[in-house]
């Protein structure tokens, strides 16, 4: 087995014959955190949104270049890297509803087994705090709870690879503190990709670094 979750080689993305990535290549190994650096405007969430699948079958969006995640060609496997986006969709209802709404297998579980499911996720990610909100509207969280419930959501679909835009935006260090130590929980067991530079988590994992011309020029482990 490869060391690594995700393999990205010579890989090329223009957009509208505008060219945003170069022939880039990188790794990310199977546990553990990378992040990806970069002046704005470099390509930084363009990348995250390709490996999600989200620029899939787009008409004024042309590929090239190989990537493999988990052994074989992202393309064509049936799973991507999950994403969570800077900017949460609009969240309703209570919090428990929202994580059941992403348990995968919900229809297949009594009421009963599918709050065992939260309830174990919580827990295994020292999100306690959680268990006692369930019944509360998601509208009512603070911003960075939100991020948290986003960011648990996603992890109900068991990812080889979760991936994570500008997860701190707009939170205070206090906030953005609980953000990274779940961050750090997660990396213990998945692989996090996510941008951009965190000071907190500066001494952690690989860094990339993408460059206003569209190239990767700096990894460091």
């Amino acid at each position: 087995m490869s060391d690594f979750i995700l393999k990205v080689k010579n890989f090329r993305l223009e957009i509208a014959h505008k060219k945003i990535l170069r022939s880039i290549s990188f790794n990310i190994p199977r546990q553990g955190i990378t992040v990806i650096m970069g002046p704005s405007g470099t390509g930084k969430s363009t990348i995250l949104r390709t490996l999600s699948g989200l620029h899939n079958d787009h008409p004024n969006i042309k590929m090239s270049g190989e990537i493999h995640y988990c052994g074989q060609s992202l393309f064509t496997h049936p799973a991507k890297p999950v994403l969570v986006q800077q900017k949460l969709g609009h969240l309703t209802n209570s919090v428990k509803e929202n994580l059941l709404l992403c348990l995968p297998n919900r229809s297949a579980l009594m009421q009963n087994e599918q709050l065992t499911v939260i309830r174990k996720l919580c827990l295994h990610y020292d999100q306690v705090w959680m268990l006692e909100q369930l019944n509360q509207a998601a509208t009512k969280l603070e911003r960075y709870q939100s991020k948290i419930l986003a960011i648990l959501c996603a992890l109900l679909a068991e990812p080889a690879l979760i991936m994570l835009d500008e997860p701190t935006v707009g939170l205070s260090d206090t906030d953005a503190k609980c953000v990274h130590d779940l961050i750090r929980r997660i990396a213990q067991n998945i692989p996090v990709f996510i941008l951009p530079f965190v000071k907190s988590l500066a001494q952690i994992g690989t860094h990339l670094d993408l460059q206003n011309n569209g190239y990767l020029s700096f990894v460091s482990n």
